[in-house]
């Protein structure tokens, strides 16, 4: 699996949107009709509870509704710590990733993993036997993008070479919805200067709204007023449903928009 990391090239092609005139809703009263896997700028956006940090989704294997993983499809395991003690097994589109890390530093870094890996807890994990050793515990994942999961454990794992040193917005916002899942975006504060600053000079361009919610993660305010001042300048206010509202003949879903930045908008009556 690559390691995404972004270029000059890659910002300047992300200025370049599509017509969205087949997508605009002329009642401006519902969601524009669309596949429910993309978002309005052609990207794939997450769901409400992966931004929700009190729904954290943990998966467990014998669980009926849940699709079986392929057992016959070949597993990346990548090895954080040849000391590890916890295999982190993400589920994701049917496929299972797996992490080797070391457990005391998960639980340092995300009150989240502190209570998955509390014996005590009601989440707590199992043990399994992994490469012949006994006790080794298995915290069960779902949905979060691998390459992300990935950097992030390398990043707290001293594994600082192997970290990647720009990012392209897309896994940007990956990174945060992680982050803000598990709650443990402070670790990454070293990095964000190289992997935000690069983008300051695009995120008034249409698209880039989701530059509001990355902020607010990483607690990172530059462009952020500037941002929130344009789109109230020039958008509509929230549709009926009051699930997106309009940039020019744009849709723009209010799903990651920071709550206190919606409240600068109120439904069209």
């Amino acid at each position: 699996m690559n390691t995404s990391e972004g270029s000059s090239a890659s910002i300047q092609q992300n200025l370049e949107f599509p017509a969205y005139d087949d997508m605009v809703d002329p009642n401006f009263q519902r969601p524009p009709a669309q596949d429910s896997s993309e978002s309005v700028d052609g990207e794939d956006h997450p769901t409400a509870s992966e931004n929700d940090s009190s729904q954290i989704t943990l998966y467990d294997p014998i669980v009926p509704d849940l699709a079986p993983i392929d057992s016959g499809a070949e597993k990346e395991t990548y090895v954080l710590s040849p000391t590890g003690d916890v295999l982190v097994k993400l589920r994701y589109e049917n496929t299972e990733i797996r992490y080797l890390v070391i457990g005391h530093i998960l639980r340092v870094i995300s009150p989240i993993w502190e209570k998955c890996l509390d014996p005590h807890s009601p989440f707590k994990s199992e043990k399994i036997v992994y490469d012949n050793r006994q006790d080794i515990a298995a915290l069960y994942l779902e949905d979060d993008n691998p390459d992300c999961l990935l950097n992030l454990f390398r990043c707290t794992h001293f594994q600082y070479n192997d970290a990647p040193t720009k990012f392209d917005f897309h896994d940007l916002r990956e990174l945060a919805i992680i982050c803000d899942k598990y709650d443990c975006a402070q670790v990454l504060k070293p990095w964000l200067n190289n992997w935000l600053g690069p983008w300051e000079n695009c995120v008034l361009e249409p698209g880039y709204e989701d530059w509001l919610f990355i902020s607010k993660v990483f607690s990172y305010t530059n462009k952020v007023e500037e941002l929130t001042s344009l789109l109230s300048n020039v958008s509509s206010s929230l549709s009926i449903c009051g699930s997106y509202f309009k940039r020019g003949e744009r849709n723009v879903s209010v799903e990651m928009i920071p709550g206190p930045i919606l409240g600068n908008y109120e439904p069209t009556a």
